[in-house]
């Protein structure tokens, strides 16, 4: 059974792939289409209430986490789990991977408007050094986003790989709990 969901996943992915790299081949070909991306990529940037809904959602879901693992006794081995305590840690976990969220996606306001809209942010910046901060967000983004889906995982779905067996740690709380 694994070994088909490996392959079916594998199938995805690659499948996946090709949709994206078809549709970059199209966004670039076509200038109207490409014009039209570029606009709405400006626009998703430019939003304030993003980088707040970000916070709040990443914030909210540190707390949800620590409400129910706390309640269901769990403990994660991390540092700022033993400096902070279980109440404390994934709130400021979640609250630092929203904020390196944000500030990454503010990076890449800048240089997305500067390299194509021709808006200077970055005004002693070479190419080179642009450059350089994207390759360097690109890591935090992914770390970023990473961790907080890991928090999400961790709360509404329970992995035990030993038997196969999926379950959100909150139903299994209240099955548990009368």
């Amino acid at each position: 059974m694994f070994k088909y969901l490996k392959r079916k996943t594998h199938f995805i992915l690659m499948l996946s792939f090709v949709f994206i790299a078809v549709a970059v081949i199209l966004i670039l070909s076509i200038e109207d289409l490409k014009t039209y991306c570029l606009l709405t990529i400006k626009n998703i940037l430019d939003f304030k209430p993003l980088y707040y809904g970000i916070i709040a959602i990443s914030l909210l879901l540190g707390i949800y986490y620590s409400y129910f693992y706390v309640r269901a006794g769990k403990s994660k081995d991390l540092s700022l789990f033993r400096v902070f305590g279980p109440l404390l840690d994934p709130p400021v976990n979640c609250l630092g991977y929203g904020l390196a969220i944000t500030s990454t996606l503010t990076l890449f306001k800048g240089i997305f408007n500067q390299v194509f809209f021709k808006t200077i942010y970055f005004a002693d910046l070479t190419f080179l050094d642009i450059s350089t901060i994207m390759l360097a967000c690109i890591p935090l983004l992914i770390w970023s986003v990473g961790g907080l889906v890991n928090f999400f995982i961790a709360v509404f779905i329970k992995n035990d790989s030993e038997n196969g067996i999926t379950e959100r740690i909150v139903q299994n709380l209240e099955n548990n709990n009368p």
